[in-house]
């Protein structure tokens, strides 16, 4: 770890401290309780330009979701929520619908950086990017590579159908479950 110029260098992968400011990130630790003690978090899963992403226990019917807390700049009313919303009341026939994670709640959080959009989501599995990772030489074997592939594919034909374009670089999760509960 070094400084320059008033930033500390980290050679752990992670989001940008700097971020953590007005407007930036939440700050979110894990066992925090989030909508009044309905959510606990319990390990992050990653982070982006727009937010973090945190496994937590939903409270409310013991389950583990996918927790995104958005930075402040977006608003708490953002287009995601409604992009999700639209997502999860479109066609259950189309078989790219099982490649998107579907939004179970929303809510905000007040924080000292502002107040922050928070999407709910159902907890699925590893990006193809993730799975690479673990892989000794960093590379998707074969099949899962056309498997991720695939399924990104649907996902994206759907997200068309449904009158969406995904302007985002990440992939779909890859390990998914056969059926989705009705």
């Amino acid at each position: 770890m070094s400084t320059a110029h008033g930033q500390i260098h980290c050679e752990i992968e992670g989001e940008e401290l700097h971020r953590y400011k007005p407007g930036g990130y939440h700050p979110v630790h894990l066992g925090d309780k989030l909508d009044d003690g309905r959510f606990t978090v319990l390990h992050k899963l990653g982070w982006g330009g727009y937010g973090t992403t945190w496994l937590a226990l939903d409270e409310s019917c013991t389950r583990n979701v996918a927790l995104k807390v958005n930075i402040a700049e977006l608003s708490p009313d953002s287009k995601e929520i409604e992009t999700h919303q639209k997502l999860s009341a479109g066609s259950d026939q189309h078989e790219g619908k099982d490649h998107i994670a579907q939004l179970l709640h929303s809510f905000s959080v007040q924080g000292p950086n502002g107040k922050h959009g928070c999407l709910v989501t159902e907890l699925l599995g590893l990006s193809a990017a993730a799975a690479a990772d673990r892989q000794s030489d960093g590379r998707l074997p074969g099949r899962l590579s056309w498997q991720a592939v695939r399924q990104t594919i649907k996902a994206l034909a759907y997200m068309h159908e449904e009158g969406i374009v995904h302007g985002g670089k990440h992939s779909v999760p890859l390990y998914r479950r056969t059926s989705r509960a009705k």
